[in-house]
């Protein structure tokens, strides 16, 4: 392979010397820190009692005439209040009330022979 004249192959000396008058020395000693070096940090106690919470079920109660135009309204014991969305013959299907430009809630509750069946929490 020929190298063009154009083109230099040589390398510039670069000046190793510091601002400080020092020279560059790998051979020269320095401390490696230990690799597992750790802080002394008191560990956290566990509860020696751990119970499982307690959930409480939800209750349902159907408001008649609770609208503006006289339709029912379900509220459940959490607070949330579900509108009828679709009603078939034994079989209610609620939405939650929530919507606006801040988000729907998505929340559906089935109700199938006066029995509530919720989908999901509602989420505001």
């Amino acid at each position: 392979m020929d190298v063009d004249p154009e083109y230099s192959t040589t390398m510039p000396v670069v000046n190793m010397d510091l601002p400080n008058g020092d020279s560059f020395n790998v051979d020269r000693p320095f401390d490696v820190p230990d690799r597992f070096e750790e802080d002394t940090l008191q560990e956290m106690s566990l509860p020696t009692n751990i119970s499982e919470p307690v959930t409480e079920s939800v209750t349902y109660s159907i408001v008649e005439g609770a609208t503006q135009r006289g339709n029912p309204l379900l509220v459940d014991s959490e607070g949330f209040i579900y509108t009828v969305k679709k009603t078939l013959p034994g079989r209610t299907t609620w939405r939650c009330k929530v919507r606006g430009k801040s988000g729907n809630c998505s929340a559906m509750v089935f109700q199938s022979n006066s029995v509530g069946q919720g989908v999901c929490s509602p989420q505001v």
